[in-house]
């Protein structure tokens, strides 16, 4: 489901694009494959990666291709969407959320 505005992290990528902070505004959503709920989430972070696209990065993680990654940040639940800045995390939110929630979410923390 990956579009080209969203960039795909793993364990070999993910302390580069978004800990080191080459982005210094990023959701990312920690997924799996297998799950409904991320599948019900995803076309929502697509959304948010179109309409949010100027002023920040939308990640997308697979748990299950980036064990490293998905330990440190001790995901036991997915989707889980994070907000990082600079590097930082800075909000999580786990289970399904619909877009309005979503926006609400990001133009709150964009505006801090």
């Amino acid at each position: 489901m990956p579009t080209d505005r969203i960039v795909i992290l793993d364990d070999a990528n993910f302390e580069e694009k978004v800990i080191r902070g080459i982005y210094e505004k990023v959701l990312v959503q920690f997924w799996a494959a297998w799950s409904p709920p991320c599948r019900l989430v995803s076309p929502v972070v697509d959304a948010i990666a179109n309409e949010f696209n100027q002023k920040m990065v939308v990640g997308r993680l697979d748990i299950d291709d980036s064990h490293r990654v998905t330990y440190m940040y001790n995901i036991r639940v997915v989707p889980t969407l994070m907000l990082f800045d600079n590097g930082v995390e800075v909000h999580r939110k786990t289970g399904v959320v619909n877009e309005s929630t979503l926006t609400y979410l990001i133009n709150r923390y964009l505006e801090a």
